[in-house]
């Protein structure tokens, strides 16, 4: 079976399947998957790591992927603050302020830069914005961040 078609058949069985699961429920560690939202790639994910203080899933992640080793799910990964450098800490817990009190547009804008590494016509494209504001945008967020924030 090709890996295209591997992927339709998860998908198909990850949103349609659900009553299938319903009628003949799959215990893991005493929970049914069928009792957890979402597809029981990400069911199965929640079930496994619930014991596990420094992971986290999303409550509305849908999204996996299919790889030749297994099925990756996204997950938080909790970092203990007092594992942290305390410089480091605090220029984290300052990047995130000084995000936070930015207009959601420039977030976004920033977001889409710094995450995924997209040019500045790809994200004007997505959010329907010129060029030159996003560019405006962009800046803002990085002027506000500063040169030591990072």
């Amino acid at each position: 079976m090709r890996r295209e078609n591997l992927i339709r058949c998860l998908r198909a069985f990850a949103f349609l399947g659900r009553s299938h699961h319903a009628s003949r429920p799959e215990r893991t560690n005493g929970e049914e998957i069928s009792e957890r939202a979402g597809p029981p790639a990400i069911s199965f994910a929640r079930i496994r790591f619930a014991d596990r203080a420094d992971v986290a899933i999303d409550p509305l992640e849908t999204k996996f992927r299919v790889s030749p080793s297994g099925v990756a799910v996204r997950a938080w990964l909790i970092l203990d603050s007092t594992e942290l450098p305390t410089a480091l800490f605090g220029s984290i817990v300052s990047a995130d302020q000084k995000l936070a009190d930015l207009p959601p547009q420039a977030r976004r804008v920033f977001f889409l830069a710094a995450a995924y590494g997209l040019s500045i016509t790809d994200i004007a494209r997505r959010l329907g914005l010129s060029r030159r504001r996003t560019r405006r945008w962009l800046l803002l967020a990085i002027a506000s961040l500063g040169d030591r924030s990072l």
